[in-house]
C-alpha cells in the first residue's frame, strides 16, 4: 500500500438530514439537503470519476464541490495548493512554509451559527498558527497562536480560545467543529478526543470564506494535507 507524506483534506458542511448519498450517509448530493459543501481529495473536479484528477504536484485552481450546491473553492497565481496522489490517499496540500501562503477562497462565505464541519487531514507543524476555515471575523485553528500545540478557535480582535486537544501533527486525523445557534459553546473533536469551549457569543459560529489564511506569518495555514471536508448546516 502506498503511503502519503502530504496533507489532504475533505470537507463537508451538513444540515443533518437523513439520506444515503452524502458523506457517511448524511445529506443528499443534489443541493436540496443540509449538506452545503463536500470537497473530496480524490475527486478534484467533483465528477465522480476518480481517474481524471490532475497530475501529481499540479497546482489546484478549482476544488469543485461534490454536494450539488456548486460551492467551489478557487485560487490563482502563486497562492494555489497542489494535488498529490503519492500515498494511500489523494490529497490537496497547503504549504505555509513557502514565501507565499497557500489558500483557497470559497464561493460560500459567512458565519454559520448552527452547523458542523469535518476535516480529514494530516498536518505538519512548521511553527506557525495553523488555520483550517478562515473568515474576516473568525478562524478554526489546528494549532492556536504561540506554538500552544492545541486546537483552537479565534475571534479576530476579540480573543483566542484554546481546547485541551493536542494538535494532531504528523498523523491522519478527523477534526470537527460543532456549533448550535442557541449556545456560545463550540464542541471540538479530533479522532478520539473532544472538548467543549465557550467562544463568548451565540451569534458567532463556523467561519467559511477560505481554507487556509490569506497572509504570510503567524496566521497562515501550515502544511495541511486535506483528504476531504464537508460542512453541514443544521
Amino acid at each position: 500500500m502506498k503511503k502519503k507524506h502530504l496533507l489532504s483534506l475533505s470537507l463537508f458542511l451538513l444540515q443533518f438530514t437523513f439520506a444515503q448519498t452524502g458523506p457517511g450517509g448524511v445529506g443528499l448530493r443534489n443541493g436540496t439537503s443540509s449538506l452545503d459543501i463536500w470537497l473530496r481529495g480524490n475527486d478534484i473536479n467533483a465528477d465522480n470519476d476518480l481517474t481524471n484528477n490532475p497530475p501529481n504536484g499540479s497546482s489546484v485552481s478549482t476544488w469543485a464541490d461534490f454536494s450539488g450546491n456548486s460551492n467551489h473553492f478557487t485560487q490563482s497565481g502563486n497562492n494555489r495548493p497542489t494535488f498529490s496522489d503519492i500515498g494511500a490517499f489523494d490529497a490537496v496540500n497547503f504549504n505555509a512554509s513557502l514565501s507565499t501562503a497557500q489558500f483557497m477562497n470559497s464561493s460560500l462565505s459567512g458565519i454559520f451559527r448552527n452547523a458542523s464541519v469535518f476535516f480529514v487531514v494530516n498536518t505538519v507543524n512548521d511553527g506557525n498558527a495553523n488555520s483550517l476555515f478562515d473568515h474576516s471575523s473568525a478562524s478554526l485553528r489546528v494549532e492556536q497562536h504561540f506554538n500552544r500545540n492545541r486546537i483552537g478557535f479565534t475571534r479576530y480582535g476579540i480573543a483566542d480560545y484554546v481546547t485541551n486537544i493536542p494538535s494532531p501533527f504528523g498523523i491522519n486525523a478527523i477534526i470537527s467543529f460543532h456549533k448550535s445557534s442557541t449556545s456560545s459553546n463550540l464542541e471540538v473533536r479530533s479522532n478520539n478526543n473532544s472538548h467543549t469551549i465557550n467562544i463568548g457569543s451565540a451569534t458567532t459560529g463556523i467561519p467559511v470564506a477560505r481554507i487556509g489564511r490569506n497572509s504570510n506569518g503567524t496566521d497562515e495555514a501550515s502544511v495541511i494535507s486535506t483528504k476531504s471536508f464537508f460542512l453541514i448546516h443544521k
